[in-house]
């Protein structure tokens, strides 16, 4: 008995492997914590322009951020607090978030991460797990199928513990 060769499909009448509305879904979240991540420490500190002493100027965002006069007239310390500016609570709920995710599920908290806080595509968080897997000589190895269901998972979570 002789086994028949599979036959090969042509790649435009494959099924996707995942649901477009769960991928939208998905783009949704992630750039909603991804928004919410951003609120945080300014990210750039400096511009590309030299101040009046040749060094780089700070970046407005950055002055503002350490910029914190204290609207209490009496009050002389630097170091008070009344002029601090909070976190958003929406900020706050997403770190505390991502915190518990990295403790309870560290893959979909290195996917997570990766996707909101840095942008990287899909494709290129593959290459970086598997180049860290290597690295540390774990059997672990990622296609982006994989890294698609990590973020779903994560995203998931997210959104329930946010």
């Amino acid at each position: 008995m002789t086994l028949a060769a599979p036959i090969a499909t042509p790649i435009a009448e494959r099924q996707p492997i995942f649901p477009e509305d769960d991928l939208r879904v998905l783009a949704y979240w992630i750039r909603h914590f991804s928004l919410a991540w951003q609120q945080e420490v300014p990210i750039r500190i400096h511009m590309h322009q030299s101040d009046a002493g040749g060094g780089p100027r700070f970046h407005p965002d950055f002055e503002a951020y350490i910029d914190r006069a204290c609207p209490i007239r009496s009050c002389h310390d630097s170091n008070c607090e009344h002029g601090m500016r909070s976190h958003p609570p929406e900020r706050v709920r997403t770190a505390r978030a991502f915190r518990r995710l990295r403790t309870v599920a560290p893959r979909e908290f290195d996917v997570m991460y990766l996707l909101c806080r840095y942008g990287m595509p899909i494709s290129d968080i593959a290459r970086s797990l598997n180049e860290r897997a290597r690295r540390l000589e774990k059997p672990d190895h990622y296609d982006q199928a994989g890294i698609l269901i990590l973020a779903m998972s994560g995203a998931d979570k997210l959104r329930q513990w946010c």
